[in-house]
């Protein structure tokens, strides 16, 4: 079932408005807008989850973080707002449909992207290293992960080991080094970062414009020139997986480019763009 499927489906209709109802009075907790905005955060984290679970190329913009984030604190003035005493369930049910109309109106805009099931999975900090082939002495700082998951826990692992790390992703997180936005709107500036990462990430997604020559291909080729051309003198863009076709174009008077083979598929092989 996909993510449309569950918000059309009147029975998980059903348990959501039974739940709210047996958890009404927290709702009506929720007494000034600072709870408003952050339990929002909460909901709004939760919705993405089960979204980039469903399908990890379901990819947000600016535009539609505020939306969801705005459809969500909606949701909790509407309830906080019922009226105390015993509350019809209908009346409940009609706060839960119109919200989910609301998230299916977004979601419709990408269609294309929610009619298929691709899973997404977090990845220890140990695994990433390992495939990326770093640790905290090896890199160049700053650090930026691109795609660091809700835990940020590569982040959290390289500043707790005295790095200068930060990430994006499309979850709200109330680390000051983290930041929520898509790597399609982040503007990576010119000669700012000595390591830029990502691991199965932003190259996953490139991977994919490029087998179904996706119309987001020319943006996603542009994002990647931009990222290489805000590393540092000696800094390096490592990522998995590889991106042969863009890696042909790269310019070798500036960029050294290696592989580390993983398995035998060279398309899975982790690759250090350094700039010299």
């Amino acid at each position: 079932m996909n993510i449309v499927d569950y918000l059309q489906s009147e029975r998980s209709v059903e348990f959501i408005v039974n739940r709210i109802a047996e958890n009404l009075e927290l709702y009506r907790g929720v007494d000034t807008e600072q709870k408003v905005f952050s339990f929002s955060g909460v909901l709004y984290n939760y919705f993405v989850n089960e979204c980039v679970m469903n399908n990890q190329y379901l990819a947000f913009s600016k535009d539609d973080y505020s939306r969801v984030r705005g459809i969500y604190i909606a949701l909790i003035n509407d309830l906080r707002n019922l009226s105390s005493g015993d509350i019809p369930m209908s009346d409940i049910g009609t706060i839960v449909r119109d919200h989910r109309r609301r998230l299916i109106g977004l979601l419709s805009a990408k269609q294309s992207m929610v009619d298929v099931i691709v899973p997404c999975a977090e990845y220890s900090p140990g695994f990433q290293k390992k495939i990326l082939r770093v640790d905290g002495d090896s890199l160049m700082q700053p650090v930026m992960d691109i795609g660091c998951g809700q835990k940020a826990s590569l982040v959290k692992e390289l500043r707790k080991d005295g790095v200068k790390a930060f990430g994006i992703d499309q979850y709200i997180s109330t680390d000051k080094h983290i930041t929520c936005e898509s790597w399609m709107d982040f503007k990576f500036n010119d000669s700012t970062w000595g390591t830029i990462l990502a691991h199965m990430s932003f190259s996953n997604h490139l991977r994919r414009c490029i087998t179904f020559n996706d119309a987001d291909l020319p943006r996603y080729k542009e994002k990647y020139s931009e990222i290489l051309g805000s590393l540092r003198h000696r800094g390096s863009f490592i990522y998995c997986p590889s991106l042969p076709e863009i890696e042909a174009g790269i310019d070798r008077q500036k960029y050294n480019v290696a592989y580390y083979a993983n398995n035998d598929d060279e398309l899975l092989n982790t690759v250090y763009v350094t700039s010299i």
